[in-house]
């Protein structure tokens, strides 16, 4: 996922305290206590808990973002069900680059994690890769040229330049 996104990503966002489970060298245990401005993010929040919720973590998600909307960006790796926080993805173009389902095309379970030790972990219901790119530069409009005109702007002839030479 990161080579399809052309970024690297800085931190793990919802790891356990101990980074156990972190894909990043650098994760944090409480995300919504965190600043994610300016960077590049892996996010694989905890799709039932009581300490904190999916649309939590996407709303902290976009305020961190509107103080550097040009360097912020996120992974979310999250479960593919009809949810409430899914309304956010499209109001603020979040891009879902995968769906994952449970089994792969085989039939045999798909696992995309493993577990501390090397053992993979079986997905018990779809996810979906989430991509919320950084915000565009928004484009400058040109500043309009003021050119002289390529002749003299003085009328010479004329009924301009006879009222005009009479008033002299």
């Amino acid at each position: 996922l990161q080579r399809r996104v052309g970024a690297e990503f800085d931190v793990d966002a919802c790891c356990d305290p101990l980074g156990s489970n972190a894909q990043c060298p650098r994760f944090w245990s409480d995300c919504l206590q965190e600043k994610w401005r300016g960077l590049q993010v892996w996010c694989n929040p905890p799709y039932s808990s009581d300490s904190v919720s999916i649309q939590a973590v996407l709303e902290h998600f976009l305020k961190e973002r509107r103080h550097d909307p040009e360097h912020t960006s996120a992974m979310f790796i999250l479960p593919d069900v009809n949810a409430q926080w899914r309304k956010l993805l499209d109001r603020h173009g979040m891009k879902i680059l995968k769906h994952y389902p449970v089994r792969t095309a085989t039939g045999e379970p798909h696992c995309l994690f493993q577990k501390p030790d090397g053992e993979p972990v079986p997905m018990t219901f779809p996810v979906m890769a989430v991509w919320a790119p950084p915000a565009q530069r928004p484009s400058r409009p040109r500043p309009l040229r003021v050119t002289a005109p390529a002749r003299d702007p003085v009328v010479r002839t004329g009924k301009a330049a006879e009222f005009r030479d009479k008033a002299e």
